[in-house]
């Protein structure tokens, strides 16, 4: 992505495209939360009325704001045990489904195996089964195990349906972790240099006690053991120096190339972005030929909006053309 005003200039339209979504979206979840203050009057009234007053005039959009149906439910013995069920139940489930889930997509993206694949869609499979053509067979093994209305039943039954879905969703966040973290955790270490062997670059990492990691002087102090059996001190056979420079610096078709990251927090990717980019190009002197490109996690969003904004596009226009040919 290179800098330049077009980006500038698309991030209004893009917010008006995403805002426009989201209240679309969000809409009928609205009506659904506002339902539950209206009295059954206001519930089924025409036109709908989905402005909260003290007063509901007959004939327009205000409903008489009230808690009369979270008095009646708290008030209820029998709808606090049934909430209760459905709470312990679907956090119970969710529980397992991703601790299990977690542990089989593991299994899929660190060991892959052969059939590996066939066995992921295997996986997946098992929701694409109609729910009448399993209904009666767990109906039948539930009666025979005494599990029919049962909390284990449950939550056993919600557990086996969702592991397919955790399976595959954990896969493909552990499949964005690069392995060098594991096996850099593993060995509890840094990259220092590498090494050829056998025709094969190796690395070396140092690894070194957790006591003498928190200052210089610690790390010299630091016993070697050499194969006679001595010991000497760490800094008898090296000097120490701290060097500051550029984060990592390597060529792309024959051009140098600094790459330059950072950890943001406290605030959106999107508005951090921007500011960057308009401090660059108000502070920072480009030399002729250079160019500045950002990628990484701004660009993987950045795509992902381009794309939720033409599936939108495209969900709005198949939608406008099924009512033409309908009505």
């Amino acid at each position: 992505m290179r800098a330049d005003g077009a980006e500038t200039k698309a991030a209004p339209v893009r917010a008006l495209l995403l805002a426009a979504y989201a209240m679309i979206s969000l809409a009928p979840i609205a009506y659904m939360v506002l339902t539950a203050f209206k009295l059954p009057a206001d519930t089924a009234a025409l036109p709908p009325r989905f402005l909260p007053g003290l007063s509901a005039p007959e004939n327009s959009f205000w409903f008489r704001f009230s808690l009369g149906n979270f008095a009646r439910i708290l008030a209820d013995a029998e709808t606090l045990r049934y909430l209760f069920n459905s709470v312990f139940i679907s956090v119970c489930s969710t529980a397992l489904s991703v601790a299990v889930g977690s542990l089989a997509g593991y299994g899929f993206s660190r060991f892959p195996f052969r059939g590996g694949r066939d066995a992921l869609f295997f996986v997946l499979s098992t929701r694409m089964l109609p729910p009448l053509a399993v209904a009666v067979p767990i109906s039948f093994m539930y009666s025979r195990l005494g599990l029919l209305d049962t909390r284990f039943g449950l939550i056993l039954l919600y557990t086996c349906f969702n592991l397919s879905f955790t399976t595959w969703m954990m896969k493909a966040v552990l499949d964005e972790i690069p392995l060098a973290y594991e096996e850099a955790a593993m060995l509890d270490g840094q990259l220092a240099s590498n090494m050829i062997r056998d025709n094969r670059l190796v690395g070396i990492r140092v690894r070194y006690p957790a006591a003498y990691r928190s200052s210089f002087e610690k790390l010299e102090s630091l016993q070697l053991t050499s194969v006679t059996g001595n010991t000497m001190p760490l800094s008898s056979l090296v000097t120490k120096e701290v060097e500051e420079g550029q984060t990592e610096i390597h060529r792309d078709n024959l051009r140098n190339m600094t790459s330059v990251t950072a950890r943001l927090s406290g605030r959106d990717l999107g508005s951090a972005m921007d500011e960057i980019r308009a401090r660059l190009a108000k502070e920072l002197v480009v030399p002729p030929g250079t160019d500045i490109e950002y990628g990484g996690l701004y660009q993987i969003q950045r795509e992902s909006f381009l794309g939720l904004t033409q599936v939108l596009l495209m969900s709005i226009l198949l939608i406008f053309i099924i009512l033409v040919f309908e009505f």
